[in-house]
């Protein structure tokens, strides 16, 4: 064979090989995605607290008060459930003025709902209903009688 067919042979080959082997190096990677319910409970209030206009930093503050994001958490002698501590009648009376304006359908057995359903409720001036954000707001404690529980409480929370 002769040189500057070799060379042109060559020439060939190794331009189908870039057309192969080049895309593949060239291949960005591809992100990996986790599925939403599968995300660190911060970064879901995180992202919830951005969607409604609120402080991320005091929603996953309150969320970290609360309940240390443990979604078994209960409080208030049994009255307080979930990451964000909610009270039946509470969640019942956020959740439905929240339906009424979204028509979305919120599971109070959700961890991801719960920090939908606080971080909304905050966003429509709810958050002091939470004694947390109430400690929060004055400079880490809150002193306050409930007359539900008949008992004087001390509530230390800060960012």
């Amino acid at each position: 064979m002769k040189r500057k067919t070799k060379i042109l042979l060559i020439g060939i080959a190794l331009w189908i090989l870039s057309l192969i082997v080049l895309p593949l190096l060239h291949k960005k990677a591809e992100a990996i995605e986790i599925p939403f319910e599968k995300q660190p409970i911060e970064s879901i209030v995180g992202i919830y607290a951005d969607m409604y206009g609120v402080d991320p930093a005091i929603g996953i503050a309150v969320l970290k008060c609360e309940s240390r994001g443990k979604h078994s958490t209960v409080g208030d002698n049994g009255n307080a459930k979930g990451i964000f501590q909610y009270w039946d009648d509470t969640w019942n009376r956020h959740y439905r003025e929240f339906y009424k304006l979204t028509g979305i359908e919120l599971d109070k057995n959700s961890p991801a709902d719960n920090a939908r359903l606080a971080m909304w409720a905050f966003s429509k001036g709810k958050a002091s209903e939470w004694t947390t954000y109430v400690a929060i707001k004055k400079g880490g404690t809150y002193t306050f009688y409930s007359r539900q529980l008949k008992k004087t409480f001390t509530v230390k929370c800060s960012l």
